[in-house]
């Protein structure tokens, strides 16, 4: 069963390989009045600018950045922008492997799994490993900048970043919710997406 539309959000994925694996991190965005192939484009600009100049410094260079692409989902059959790109990490030592996350947590308002976000972050430099469990606090402060950052750059074109919950108590919503992101916060502790999935 397909899922409903969501007023007003596009979906935005941000493609990568890590080795050859491909990965994918997955954000929403609002915008009052809905989106067009214009805009949707416009939106890609703003991903990748923000993460050639802020996200991708931070990772290694064996993580490429290979593709955006924008998705209006207020709408049934919404339009689509994907543009391809070749993008690398800006650290030059190799990463840890392609299951150790770093995780920027997104923030609203609200407690509850419907109203907070989650992106893995892969391509962690390895020389910022101090323990099994933690990195470095500059490569998580880093992070978290770089997330700070495009709530800020987004705000600027009028557009919020959200999280979008199409459940509640397991239980399919008639009318999915999008809630605006407030802040990001991303720790020095290692994370897999594995262990999400199992909650």
């Amino acid at each position: 069963m397909p899922l409903p539309p969501v007023t007003d959000v596009a979906k935005i994925e941000i493609e990568y390989t890590l080795d050859s694996v491909p990965m994918v991190n997955v954000l929403h965005a609002h915008q009052t009045g809905g989106w067009s192939l214009a805009t949707l484009t416009a939106l890609q600009g703003y991903i990748y600018t923000w993460a050639s100049l802020e996200l991708m410094p931070d990772l290694s260079a064996q993580l490429i950045l290979t593709g955006i692409t924008c998705t209006d989902i207020g709408v049934v059959a919404g339009a689509q922008f994907a543009a391809s790109h070749s993008f690398p990490g800006g650290d030059a030592g190799d990463s840890l492997p392609a299951n150790a996350s770093l995780v920027m947590s997104w923030r609203t308002p609200y407690v509850g799994r419907s109203f907070r976000g989650r992106s893995y972050i892969p391509g962690i430099p390895a020389h910022t490993q101090i323990n099994p469990q933690q990195v470095d606090p500059t490569e998580a402060a880093g992070l978290q900048t770089a997330g700070t950052d495009l709530l800020t750059v987004l705000a600027g074109h009028t557009i919020d970043l959200v999280v979008v919950s199409y459940f509640g108590s397991g239980i399919q919503r008639v009318t999915p919710i999008a809630t605006p992101i407030t802040r990001c916060v991303c720790n020095q502790q290692l994370d897999t997406q594995r262990k999400r999935l199992k909650q």
